[in-house]
Formats: structure tokens, C-alpha cells, sequence
């Protein structure tokens, strides 16, 4: 994924129940309380207790502060987020945040904090990181094991050339 350099990342706490849906791409917005002091580019996702893990990152394909009642109604169908949950999460609050998410990165395995040269204690909200995180998060999905060559034999047994398939 082409990035600028000086465009704010930002990690985010989320609880695994709503992250993983956006690492899978079934939730294609995240709800917020707090507006970002800058808006961010992208948003490294860490699926907080009891996961303790970033599970890669989005890009922001948008940022909408409205009412919550607002926020409902538009976003509700791609949510992955019940009305219930929805009311607690907001409570009296009369405005919200949704970040639209655009391209996801998966890692192929979960990693910790301090293996992306973060600090290993979450922030409660977000954090701003450097955009170098990210190339970290590239790097382990472009660098993934291979799985070993298989050589391949036929049904009776027998030694096949790499490359010849068999019916």
C-alpha cells in the first residue's frame, strides 16, 4: 500500500469482538467518542483483553463527527454492533465518531506491542505512532514462512518431477 510519510497514524484499542469483524472486512466502520486532535491516515488496530495483540492496520477512507442517533441510522447495517451496545458504548453523549475503513492489512499472526517497537501498555484511547510501524506490519506479512516444497508422488507411490501434476 503507497503511504505518505508525514500522513498521523494512530493506534486504537478496540475489544477483539469489534475487531476482528474490521480485520475481516464484514465491519467497515469503527465508533468513536473522541475526536482525534489530527485526523489520522490510518489506524493500527489492537484488539485489547484479553487478545493483547495488533492484528495489523486500515486505512481512513473517512471521518464523520454527527449526532449519535445519526451515527445509527446511517452506519447501524455495518456496524457489527447491537443497539444496546451501541446506546452503552455512547451513553448521554449527543455527538460521535465514525472512521470509515478502507483497505484492511492483516498480520498472519497476531504480534504484541513491543515487538512493533511500541510501548507494551496500550493507550486508553489511541495514541499517535510513527509511520514506520506500518513498514514493520508489511514486512511480516511480505517475510512469511513459505510453506516447505512438497515433492510430489502418485497415487501408487512413485516419485514425480516438481512441476508434472497427476489426475
Amino acid at each position: 500500500m503507497a503511504r505518505t510519510p508525514d500522513l498521523p497514524v494512530v493506534l486504537l484499542p478496540i475489544q477483539p469482538r469489534y475487531a476482528r469483524p474490521i480485520m475481516e472486512g464484514r465491519k467497515t466502520v469503527e465508533f468513536r467518542k473522541t475526536v482525534f486532535s489530527s485526523e489520522p491516515a490510518y489506524v493500527v488496530v489492537y484488539a485489547s483483553t484479553p487478545v493483547q495483540r495488533v492484528l495489523g492496520y486500515f486505512q481512513v477512507r473517512g471521518i464523520e463527527v454527527a449526532p449519535v442517533s445519526s451515527l445509527w441510522e446511517e452506519y447501524a447495517h455495518v456496524g457489527c454492533i447491537g443497539r444496546d451496545d451501541f446506546a452503552a458504548y455512547y451513553g448521554d453523549r449527543e455527538r460521535g465518531l465514525v472512521l470509515r475503513v478502507g483497505e484492511v492489512i492483516t498480520l498472519p499472526e497476531p504480534v504484541a506491542l513491543s515487538d512493533l517497537g511500541l510501548s507494551p501498555r496500550p493507550p486508553q484511547s489511541y495514541a499517535y505512532v510513527d509511520v514506520s510501524v506500518l513498514d514493520l506490519i508489511d514486512r511480516r506479512i511480505e517475510h512469511r514462512p513459505l510453506a516447505p516444497a512438497v515433492e510430489p508422488v502418485s497415487r501408487t507411490g512413485r516419485r514425480l518431477p516438481l512441476g508434472v501434476a497427476f489426475a
